[in-house]
């Protein structure tokens, strides 16, 4: 595969007035171009950048069976011993480079930055001269870098059955992980990040069938989370996202992370399911953003924790009303929902290896000025979704509502300092999607995502407790608007 990417010329411009700030006529001060002393990604400008990525994988699988089906299952599933084994190889390759440019004023411009918008950037204000603007390039040694991944990786796994109600599977991934990054420093310093390892990945799943439709699971496995090329760079962006600057961290190593489920499942009738269960993770050395104290504004880099660990429970749920009415059309639906409580806990360290907006790499105390412990960024204590569904295969209609809700997350990282962190509070969402067949070959399709458009609110820690209560501020709403489709599908 290939992906090329280009930001042609991304233009930015703010203007700002003082809180209350009243001309000596009584009127309100006008609002002005906030234009900087020097070039820089967040006030007047204009940026460029071109990703290239090629990506070339080659995949094998093989799955052998002994023997012959027993016929002693208790569910009457195939219970025969089973080999899995296969291989897997990708190289990817990247390179990215970015330029920007900035205006600055010569002199005095202040009756240049009162100008509206398509006026204070024309050829007759931008000329270099006193009381007026001029243009100059930002661009540093940081704004480019190339990257490069191999991975290899050989798997194999053997189904056991024991007798008629247990099964046990055990399985074994390795993986060969070269991954380098070639970038610069603000002041143009090589640095290199990435690493050469090797990852022994087990894994166990044991399943106990405590009748026909029954059964209990119990599960293990070891993962891994490597870092992105965008993490490790030292390259500086803007993110209007976030309203700050982030940079990558060329020293991020590979987070592992050790998964423990167990679940109860049981299957009243075909297509129906109960189930409950809870689950444990541990990661050790978990990718996280940092909150960098800078003296311009907010400011985030990637570090390791040292630390983390998340565990909840879950239930889930299938039902049709098929066998519970005489009416046709409740007997055509069903329900589905799947609700989770998560409880995750970050745990920093003493210090912690962070960069700074130059792309330099140092070892910094924590303690005293970063929130230690703290949620997993975007991992919400709570989510929940419901589904109803309608489906009428005489008349060649089907209908979905489905709802969803998320509980409050962590938007942007804060610290002990003026920054507090950043929730994204929650809201509700219901989309609806209908598909009708109108003939043999024709079928429309309708949907509407996010029906109520709820605004997005980010609200912030305002007394510093590390947690949400009523007197933190809202310091950001607004609404992403619902999505509507509408469509023919014919089918030759």
């Amino acid at each position: 595969s290939y992906t090329r990417r280009a930001e042609p010329d991304w233009r930015r411009a703010r203007y700002t007035r003082g809180i209350g700030g009243i001309n000596s006529d009584g009127e309100p001060e006008q609002y002005s171009l906030a234009v900087p002393q020097d070039p820089n990604p967040i006030d007047a400008g204009r940026f460029f950048s071109k990703l290239n990525e090629t990506v070339a994988t080659i995949a094998g699988n093989l799955t052998h069976v002994f023997g012959q089906r027993d016929s002693s299952a208790v569910s009457g599933e195939d219970r025969t011993l089973r080999l899995k084994t296969g291989f897997y190889a990708e190289r990817k390759d990247r390179d990215f480079a970015a330029r920007f440019f900035g205006y600055k004023g010569v002199g005095n411009i202040s009756g240049v930055r009162v100008l509206p918008i398509d006026r204070v950037f024309s050829p007759a204000v931008v000329t270099g001269n006193p009381t007026q603007l001029t243009f100059l390039e930002g661009t540093t040694p940081s704004d480019s870098y190339d990257a490069h991944n191999t991975l290899m990786a050989a798997y194999a796994s053997l189904t056991i059955p024991v007798g008629a109600r247990f099964t046990g599977t055990f399985g074994l991934r390795g993986e060969y992980n070269d991954q380098e990054l070639n970038g610069r420093l603000l002041d143009g310093t090589p640095r290199t990040g990435g690493a050469n390892i090797f990852s022994p990945l087990p894994s166990v799943n044991l399943t106990y069938n405590i009748s026909n439709n029954a059964l209990v699971r119990a599960a293990y496995s070891s993962t891994i989370n490597r870092p992105e090329f965008r993490e490790l760079a030292p390259f500086s962006f803007y993110d209007f996202n976030l309203n700050s600057n982030v940079v990558g961290n060329y020293t991020l190593r590979t987070a592992n992370i050790q998964n423990v489920d167990l679940r109860w499942e049981l299957y009243p009738s075909s297509g129906e399911m109960i189930s409950v269960g809870g689950f444990y993770k541990y990661f050790s050395r978990p990718i996280e953003t940092y909150l960098i104290n800078t003296v311009g504004g907010l400011s985030y880099g990637f570090i390791n924790s040292e630390s983390a660990t998340s565990y909840g429970v879950e239930i889930e749920a299938r039902k049709s009303l098929s066998e519970m009415t005489s009416s046709r059309l409740l007997k055509r639906l069903s329900l589905s929902g799947n609700a989770s409580l998560i409880y995750s806990r970050v745990n920093l360290g003493e210090s912690v290896l962070a960069p700074d907006l130059g792309g330099f790499v140092s070892r910094v105390p924590t303690a005293g000025t970063q929130i230690q412990s703290r949620p997993l960024q975007n991992q919400s204590p709570y989510l929940i979704n419901l589904g109803l569904y309608y489906n009428d295969e005489d008349r060649g209609t089907q209908l979905s509502l489905l709802y969803n809700v998320v509980g409050p997350r962590i938007f942007a990282v804060g610290n002990n300092l003026p920054n507090p962190t950043v929730y994204e509070m929650p809201r509700h969402v219901i989309d609806l999607v209908l598909t009708k067949r109108l003939a043999e070959r024709l079928e429309l399709r309708a949907a509407v995502q996010d029906i109520l458009n709820q605004p997005v609110e980010l609200r912030q820690d305002s007394n510093k407790n590390n947690k949400l209560d009523s007197s933190d501020q809202s310091v950001r709403d607004f609404r992403r608007g619902a999505y509507s489709t509408l469509g023919l599908t014919f089918r030759f």
